[in-house]
């Protein structure tokens, strides 16, 4: 067999049959780790085939997901959660995938997460850990959000294989709450590892605690040296500010995360979106030009919006608001061209 199928699930019967069917068209085996369903998930998990374990929920989900990569025999194993898709295109890529196990060990493919909000603006893309080689024994760390880590020589990105996530608002809410419980908890007993905190001020930031959510930023700030996921935490300490009123600490945040990597496109907004709310539509073009050249990056936290239609949207806003009509028609239909929602076609 060469790919396995792990998966943890818990009261899942709405998703799970659907989820199960999809990684059939590509894997060899299914194997589902249930951590306490009380509905039907073990039976439909069953009658698509599925290899099922029971695994006591520790309020851990690398201890979960550990145990389901343990139950399974392939060369290589994906991952999926039972509010994930796989497109059929995509299904066909992952069939016709040729592993080669000499060259690498983990396979990273985009993690397309679409979050409430409005503007259209707030999906996420991430580059994700989906594909690991079982003989190169790596574990999985972390409590929440957890994740592999192992030598880049040793990693493949394949952008082609995008996993969409289709969260429901009431699932959201219901983890939101869990994943604060377990993260608090953990940074009270002293695990103030980067990863628990940069995920604990997320979790904050979610529920709108943002002044909770900027002593664990500046915190994690004071300890962590990666990159792509210190400029991420730059800018979401600088919407921590904006939202707190803090105008100033948001700005420096913003310079910070540009100084830290200029190539990438979320400070430039977030630093036009505050000349905008002060109405200062000239200051805030220059940041969304930039914006507007920049190639999307194919690692770390991606706003995809930042990258297409946001910028675009924005300027056909500031020059509406400076008299320059055609130019703003014409930003706006390049807006709707990159995909811009229909809402926001309007520049008044």
């Amino acid at each position: 067999m060469k790919l396995s199928l792990a998966m943890i699930v818990r009261d899942e019967e709405r998703t799970v049959g659907r989820v199960l069917a999809e990684a059939a068209t590509f894997c060899d085996e299914l194997v589902v780790v249930d951590t306490g369903s009380r509905d039907e998930t073990r039976s439909i998990a069953r009658t698509q085939g599925a290899r099922i374990y029971d695994f006591p929920w520790l309020d851990d989900f690398s201890a979960a997901r550990n145990f389901s990569f343990e139950q399974c025999r392939s060369e290589w194993i994906v991952w999926l959660d039972a509010d994930d898709g796989v497109e059929p295109d995509v299904q066909r890529r992952f069939a016709a995938l040729h592993f080669e196990s000499a060259t690498h060990d983990v396979i990273y493919t985009p993690y397309r997460d679409a979050l409430p909000g409005d503007g259209g603006d707030r999906g996420v893309v991430c580059y994700r850990e989906r594909v690991i080689r079982r003989a190169a024994g790596l574990r999985w760390d972390g409590i929440v959000h957890e994740g592999i880590t192992t030598m880049a020589s040793r990693v493949l990105v394949r952008s082609d294989l995008p996993i969409d996530h289709h969260s429901t608002s009431e699932r959201r809410e219901r983890s939101k709450q869990r994943n604060l419980r377990i993260l608090a908890a953990a940074v009270a007993q002293g695990r103030r590892t980067p990863r628990t905190l940069y995920h604990l001020a997320g979790e904050l930031a979610l529920q709108s605690r943002h002044r909770e959510a900027l002593d664990r930023w500046e915190e994690y700030l004071g300890i962590n040296t990666l990159r792509w996921e210190r400029y991420a935490a730059l800018v979401h300490a600088a919407r921590s500010s904006r939202a707190v009123g803090d105008l100033d600490r948001a700005m420096a945040y913003c310079r910070q995360a540009v100084e830290l990597d200029t190539g990438r496109a979320e400070a430039y907004v977030e630093i036009a979106r505050m000349h905008c709310d002060a109405e200062r539509w000239r200051e805030a073009m220059p940041y969304l030009r930039a914006a507007a050249g920049l190639a999307h990056p194919g690692s770390g936290f991606v706003n995809p919006a930042a990258y297409s239609w946001l910028p675009w949207q924005m300027l056909a806003i500031c020059y509406s608001r400076l008299g320059d009509g055609p130019t703003a028609q014409d930003a706006a239909r390049r807006a709707a061209a990159l995909g811009a929602p229909s809402s926001l076609y309007s520049v008044g």
